[in-house]
């Protein structure tokens, strides 16, 4: 069932943001600042190969706006009761069992969510990491209580660090009272933190990626019995700022392949809003800390040495497989396909930039780096022959 929710801030405001956007990231990218970007676009490339890389920039400046904009929508508390019916949609909002474990991603206007759950007078409490726990409660309750000052309710709330080992204890707890969950499974975080990969965590396929995510809302549905509820407020036009809310049907974590099947289908719901709506997904950024980089590098093969390279009187950066950025004033070199971040010397840096613009084409990297590492640099493609 789904229903829709005006923002209150006009496209004008949004075009206005993507032009600060653009200028701020061009200035940037003058000074090769391009971490973000870079991770980005290989995440990108890798999940959904069918997307033309001359799109990569603007779907990179609209997750952006997104960010810093448009995530600012519980803002505009007085406009969160006003929700309507979409044609294909119903205006009821949520009428399933309670209490339910909602369950979100951070895909489109996600922090409206806390909103929106006040505006359907559903009692729940947010499991959110440690960082934004310590830095963002505040704010977050702050929102609630402008919500229920708004629409005049006094439903139930509260927050919990997901990184506190006493967290699985307190959240059963509150579903014991019947007071629902709302969660973002594309966090990945819990005890352990969002670097674990271990057999307390599901591995699963994820636009043909093999990817590792936590487990730990099903688990609890199949032991507290409470269904998952997917919850997804997103933009059905990327040019518009009026978001869909949609309650997608429960979850159920019953049966031999639960909670593994559970969360297989709740990625599955994911899956279809990324392939249609790619620049509304902020986890593009740190996706590569779900994926299984040693089972992706197993699989690639090594480049074998290039006579022809070595013998070439003018190179190009192979951009197919690397790329090159600054984080401040020390430059990397960054495998596109392994995921290896390699530190490089700034003289090195400065040659192989120049060469990347299309400003110096003949080799000439023996005189910078010496014969051994100028020959590596061609014989593992990191130069190939200009075309």
């Amino acid at each position: 069932m789904s229903a829709t929710a005006p923002t209150g801030i006009n496209n004008h405001r949004l075009q206005a943001a993507r032009d600060v956007l653009h200028e701020r990231e061009i200035d940037k990218a003058r000074n090769w600042q391009l971490k973000d970007f870079t991770l980005f676009s290989t995440n990108l490339r890798h999940c959904l190969p069918e997307v033309p890389a001359g799109r990569y920039w603007k779907y990179y400046l609209n997750l952006l706006c997104y960010r810093d904009l448009l995530l600012k929508e519980h803002d505009n508390c007085e406009s969160i009761d006003s929700v309507f019916g979409l044609e294909e949609s119903s205006s009821e909002g949520y009428t399933g069992p309670l209490p339910a474990i909602f369950t979100s991603f951070h895909f489109g206007s996600y922090r409206s969510i806390v909103g929106i759950l006040a505006q359907q007078r559903v009692d729940f409490v947010m499991v959110v990491n440690k960082k934004i726990f310590d830095e963002e409660q505040d704010e977050i309750r702050e929102t609630v209580r402008l919500v229920q000052t708004v629409l005049k309710t006094n439903v139930f709330f509260d927050v919990v660090n997901a990184e506190d080992p006493r967290a699985v204890m307190k959240i059963n707890s509150y579903l014991a009272r019947n007071i629902s969950l709302a969660i973002f499974a594309d966090g990945n975080t819990g005890v352990g933190g969002e670097y674990r990969k271990d057999n307390k965590m599901a591995r699963i396929d994820f636009l043909g990626q093999p990817i590792f995510v936590r487990r730990g809302a099903a688990v609890l549905a199949k032991i507290t019995r409470k269904p998952i509820v997917p919850l997804f407020v997103y933009y059905p036009e990327s040019e518009s700022l009026t978001p869909a809310v949609v309650f997608h049907d429960p979850i159920s974590c019953e049966g031999k392949e639960a909670p593994d099947g559970a969360i297989k289908k709740l990625y599955a719901v994911l899956e279809g809003y990324v392939r249609k709506y790619p620049d509304q997904w902020q986890t593009w950024f740190y996706f590569h800390k779900f994926l299984d980089i040693e089972t992706i590098r197993g699989k690639l093969k090594q480049p074998s040495p290039s006579e022809t390279a070595c013998m070439a009187s003018e190179v190009e950066f192979n951009e197919d497989k690397y790329a090159l950025f600054k984080m401040d004033a020390n430059g990397f070199l960054f495998d596109k396909k392994t995921y290896k971040t390699y530190p490089v010397e700034p003289a090195l840096f400065n040659h192989l930039a120049k060469i990347k613009k299309g400003e110096r084409r003949t080799i000439g990297i023996n005189e910078v780096v010496g014969q051994e590492l100028g020959q590596s640099l061609l014989s593992m493609q990191i130069l190939t022959p200009a075309s």
